[in-house]
């Protein structure tokens, strides 16, 4: 089976994020994979049936991740008459933004060229045994559509999982916390954990089918998820002043060798290359528990303490440095104080002093993040602190 992973972003995503050979790569995989149901097509149909090793034919050489991505493709590119509701509605549901540069729709070179009336029944064969195998598809669930995905039980799609884990256990997903869970804002990261096994993730938005329905909702998801709840987990964060470096463009286009320091609401237009930077510098941190893989304080807390992560977070018109912790139950204040205290070792020691090395390329300059500044008055604060003293100070950050 191929193990090309699928892009499912266009041509010109890739080029603003360096992803252009895993475009070309998942492109290439894509018109092969057209070009193999079509041929399979010609092998198992006989004028009025289709065989159903046309399907496992090719689902065998590409995975259904991608079989489902070139037919959704398909539907979408041809639009044609003789694809049944329910499998347009199907293709609607996979994420597929358009994939156009200098004037050609790139989507149209994967588009499955048999007859639309054969296509339709290889699609509707290829949905058959899909759901055969336990996998979940928008047939499973409800809309994403305002919905915030927090506390709910959110289904991914097949393709945006390894291939080892591709299994419909593995699509089942609990969010808590990231700007991605608000529905008006897809491209920003989901936070949570994985059902089975609790182990925390990230994921984009748009990465989710839909929200399973409660008919479909396995009995060890439904006792996973009674458990957690009993728990009560909830979302504490902690944020800090940021330190902002900018080395503008020098001759030759090269960086400057002395940088400027921006206050931190001249940091906020950024906030996304930041959180971006953040995140890929934290990809190695344990998947499960984040900066708490690292933490030095007494095992009570780091019990209570199931993930911790690095973030910013804007308040009024400021950004500001963000640890954003998930806790099971309560913290007491001894504790918070001891969880306040390490987390400020880190991002003085630890992660923060591998982070503030990391340039963050742009076309005006490179920016150097700092969650600490050395300073007397650098603290590390409960958010609701933080936005009460900027309320009371109108507006003015905390130092």
């Amino acid at each position: 089976m191929s193990e090309t992973p699928i892009w499912p972003y266009s041509l010109a995503e890739a080029l603003r994020n360096g992803g252009q050979g895993l475009w070309q790569a998942s492109h290439r995989e894509n018109v092969l994979c057209a070009g193999a149901i079509d041929q399979a097509i010609a092998a198992h149909f006989d004028g009025s049936h289709l065989n159903r090793e046309a399907i496992e034919e090719v689902v065998r050489q590409f995975g259904f991740p991608r079989v489902n991505f070139v037919l959704a493709n398909t539907v979408r590119q041809l639009n044609d008459g003789c694809f049944s509701e329910n499998n347009k509605k199907w293709a609607g549901s996979l994420y597929l933004p358009a994939d156009e540069f200098q004037g050609m729709n790139l989507r149209a070179d994967y588009v499955v060229r048999s007859h639309p009336d054969v296509v339709d029944d290889f699609i509707s064969l290829a949905r058959q045994i899909y759901q055969e195998r336990g996998l979940f598809d928008a047939g499973h669930c409800r809309s994403l559509s305002g919905e915030d995905l927090r506390g709910q039980v959110a289904v991914l799609n097949l393709a945006t999982l390894k291939q080892d884990y591709q299994a419909p256990e593995f699509q089942i997903f609990l969010p808590d916390d990231g700007f991605g869970c608000s529905p008006a804002a897809s491209g920003r990261r989901v936070f949570g954990i994985f059902l089975k096994d609790g182990v925390r993730g990230s994921f984009y938005r748009q990465d989710f089918i839909g929200l399973l329905k409660d008919e479909h909702m396995p009995e060890w998801a439904k006792e996973k998820l009674a458990a957690l709840r009993a728990v009560g987990t909830h979302t504490e964060t902690f944020l800090c002043p940021l330190a902002v470096s900018w080395y503008p463009p020098g001759p030759g286009g090269y960086p400057a060798d002395t940088p400027e320091a921006l206050e931190p609401y001249a940091a906020a237009p950024y906030e996304e290359a930041i959180r971006a930077a953040i995140n890929q510098s934290s990809e190695t941190e344990d998947a499960g528990r984040g900066l708490m893989a690292h933490y030095e304080g007494s095992g009570k807390v780091k019990d209570k303490v199931a993930n911790c992560r690095p973030d910013v977070k804007r308040v009024e018109d400021t950004l500001y440095g963000a640890f954003v912790c998930q806790v099971k139950g309560e913290l007491e204040p001894g504790e918070r104080a001891e969880l306040i205290q390490d987390l400020s070792r880190q991002a003085r020691d630890d992660w923060g002093a591998a982070f503030e090395q990391q340039p963050i390329e742009r076309l005006e300059g490179d920016l150097y993040i700092s969650f600490w500044n050395g300073s007397e008055d650098w603290s590390l604060r409960p958010e609701a602190e933080v936005q009460e003293h900027q309320t009371m100070s109108g507006g003015m950050a905390m130092a």
